[in-house]
């Protein structure tokens, strides 16, 4: 999560990876939805099924991380069905898993065109925009997927990052909360809630939360870094150090532990 820590120590993480890679993972074949709404709109039904063919050879293919060929399937199911989101969807994901960005954005903002009641959809597109540095428009993406599902941790969480990259603390504070509150032992969300109190000098409040996410990732050696930091700030220098050794211990190269 880039930035400081109350000057003193940098924090380590930005926007996490595992939500995308679970997204891209969870490549959609054709839904019941969209062959119901099929029905009274689009190509003709052999059209339909052939695109709906082709989305799938496009899954196979993106999971043997044959990424160009999958994505030629998806832009051919696109072509054929037009009003086909999920075809839309998994042509974002595709695109951005090879570092296509722009593309994946068009895409994702074509499949929510299409599905605006889709969550995981909204999500995807925007953390893709939060990867772009388009954060407001991000910022309004992960509302509504928050909105379409106010018991996804992770759209809470994400939507905290967003807010904190724009200074919107108090807005940051409520989504992490809201993320514990749906998921306790979601570590990420305690400390990044850590991060943002200490920085608003809240010391015993970010101590508690750091605390928190040591419990649930004692591996984590960003965890016990920050954990470190407060309580060096706090004067309690041995069990500050007791902090940062360990996260040397779990991470050799972590000069910022070395030298705090």
């Amino acid at each position: 999560m880039p930035g400081t820590l109350g000057g003193t120590g940098r924090i380590r993480r930005s926007f996490r990876c595992a939500l995308l890679v679970l997204l891209f993972l969870g490549l959609i074949p054709c839904s019941v939805r969209s062959l119901a709404r099929a029905q009274s709109q689009g190509p003709s039904r052999t059209d339909q099924e052939a695109a709906d063919e082709l989305n799938r050879d496009g899954i196979n293919l993106a999971q043997k991380a044959d990424y160009a060929s999958a994505i030629e399937k998806f832009r051919r199911a696109s072509e054929l069905w037009p009003q086909f989101p999920d075809a839309q969807y998994n042509l974002a994901t595709t695109l951005e898993k090879i570092g296509q960005l722009d593309q994946a954005i068009s895409a994702y903002q074509a499949a929510v065109r299409l599905r605006p009641d889709s969550e995981p959809m909204h999500l995807a597109l925007g953390l893709a925009l939060a990867k772009d540095q388009n954060l407001a428009d991000a910022a309004i993406e992960l509302q509504r997927a928050v909105a379409l599902a106010p018991q996804d941790h992770l759209a809470h969480y994400n939507l905290g990052l967003t807010y904190e990259q724009q200074g919107k603390r108090q807005d940051a504070l409520a989504e992490y909360r809201k993320a514990i509150q749906v998921s306790p032992e979601f570590g990420p969300a305690h400390e990044r809630l850590g991060i943002v109190l200490r920085r608003q000098g809240k010391q015993a409040e970010a101590i508690e939360e750091f605390q928190s996410a040591v419990r649930i990732s004692p591996n984590d050696a960003d965890a016990h870094y920050n954990l470190g930091i407060v309580l060096k700030s706090e004067g309690k220098v041995d069990a500050a150090l007791k902090e940062l050794d360990e996260a040397l211990r779990l991470k050799p190269d972590f000069e910022q532990a070395r030298y705090n």
